[in-house]
């Protein structure tokens, strides 16, 4: 529920639908909705529309080019697991080729480059779907535990536990009581240098727990070039599961 001192507005702006939101905060924030593809802006309780709007204005080809990257990304989610349909793994798109078997089935990459998937004939989308999420799931925990090896010896931190799950707005989460990471299983679809920018990005928040101007610098002391990262990260298509 949102609090008592937030307000929600939703306005047209030329081609964008803003869903403003008003809360006690000092600054505005814009991001895109992936499901829907509106603005949703986050900003400060007092400032008028036109000031939005103004900062909408000098925002419009970012706008753009965000929404464009949405619209990929719905388009990509659009899966039926069917042969030679075009899948991604750590950056790279795959054919998919199935391959019937008796008995439990498996999904794999082989050597021919092929995202292979053996399972019983007339196996269901869902429960082909359902072999490659457990694919994912081992080689992202697999790279991800190896990664958080390396990378908390060099920071100087440790984690106490490395988990995988389906993240609807964050790549990952960091529960700093718990000293447990999490990370969002769609990384499996992601650069191996993106997937390492999530895990210091998590990391560093052992050493400091909010986004303050020391967390970044700790970032950027392990990671320089994390910005360029980040966009990486956030611009590459990605599909659904």
């Amino acid at each position: 529920m949102p609090q008592k001192s937030e307000t929600h507005k939703e306005i047209r702006s030329g081609e964008f639908t803003l869903q403003i939101v008003r809360k006690p905060i000092r600054h505005v924030y814009l991001r895109v909705c992936p499901q829907t593809g509106k603005v949703r802006i986050s900003a400060p309780i007092r400032i008028s529309n036109d000031a939005i709007l103004e900062i909408v204005a000098h925002k419009t080809a970012w706008l753009q080019k965000q929404q464009k990257v949405m619209a990929e990304r719905r388009k990509l989610a659009e899966l039926h697991y069917t042969d030679g349909e075009r899948h991604l793994f750590l950056g790279r798109e795959y054919p998919l080729k199935l391959r019937e078997c008796s008995g439990a089935g498996w999904a794999g990459l082989s050597s021919a480059g092929e995202i292979e998937i053996f399972a019983p004939g007339g196996a269901s989308p869902a429960y082909l779907k359902n072999l490659i999420r457990h694919w994912y799931r081992r080689e992202l925990t697999s790279r991800a535990e190896a990664m958080r090896l390396k990378w908390q010896e060099r920071m100087g931190v440790h984690a106490s536990e490395l988990r995988i799950r389906q993240m609807r707005t964050r790549w990952g989460s960091c529960n700093t009581q718990k000293r447990r990471i999490w990370l969002n299983l769609e990384l499996v679809k992601k650069d191996l240098d993106c997937i390492e920018y999530v895990l210091v990005h998590e990391l560093a928040h052992l050493l400091e727990r909010g986004h303050t101007k020391t967390f970044w610098a700790v970032v950027e002391a392990h990671l320089p070039n994390w910005r360029q990262l980040r966009m990486k990260l956030n611009d590459t298509p990605q599909a659904a599961f």
